[in-house]
C-alpha cells in the first residue's frame, strides 16, 4: 500500500490473501484505488471522494461514506459494505457480488450495472432485529416496442413468482 500526495490517491496492489489491510483516510479529497487484489479485505476508515476496485477476485471492501462514487471493474466474486453514504455504486464486468448497504443513509445512492451476472443487494430488515433482506440485481433485460409512442422501451425481466 502506498500514498501519492501530489494525487491525493491510496494505491493498494498486487495483494493477495491479507484480510488486514486498512487505509485511514485523512481528509474527503483523497481516493482509494485498488487494483488486482485475491483473497484479501481492504477497510477504508474515514471519507473519501471515490473508490476503484479493478481486476480482483473473491475480495471485500469496507468503507465508510463516499462523495462521489464506488467503481468496480473487471471482478469475480466481490463485497462491497457501504456503512455509510455513498451516492453511486457502479459495475462493470463484474461477476458474482454482494453489495451490503449497511444503514439507511446507504440506501439513498443509486447502483449502476452494465454486463454483470449474479450480484445480490443486502439492505437493513424493517426493524434493528430483523435480518437483512437480499435482493437479485437484474441480468436480463427485454426490449419492446411501444407503437403509440414510436420508440424502443427496455425494462428488467421480472422473475417474481406471484
Amino acid at each position: 500500500m502506498r500514498y501519492d500526495p501530489e494525487r491525493q490517491t491510496w494505491w493498494v496492489e498486487d495483494v493477495s490473501g491479507r484480510q488486514d489491510i486498512v487505509v485511514n483516510i485523512e481528509e474527503p479529497r483523497q481516493k482509494v484505488y485498488i487494483n488486482r487484489v485475491t483473497d484479501t479485505v481492504v477497510t477504508i476508515s474515514g471519507k473519501c471522494t471515490a473508490i476503484s476496485l479493478a481486476e480482483s477476485k473473491r475480495s471485500a471492501v469496507i468503507f465508510d461514506d463516499v462523495i462521489a462514487t464506488v467503481e468496480v471493474v473487471y471482478a469475480e466474486r466481490i463485497q462491497l459494505q457501504a456503512n455509510q453514504s455513498v451516492p453511486i455504486i457502479q459495475l462493470d464486468k463484474t461477476h458474482g457480488g454482494t453489495i451490503f448497504l449497511q444503514t439507511n443513509k446507504s440506501l439513498d445512492g443509486n447502483i449502476v450495472t452494465s454486463q454483470c451476472s449474479g450480484l445480490n443487494l443486502c439492505t437493513p430488515g424493517a426493524t434493528p432485529d430483523d435480518d437483512m433482506i437480499e435482493t437479485p440485481v437484474p441480468e436480463q433485460f427485454v426490449t419492446k416496442y411501444d407503437p403509440l409512442k414510436k420508440k424502443w422501451y427496455t425494462e428488467p425481466s421480472d422473475h417474481r413468482s406471484n
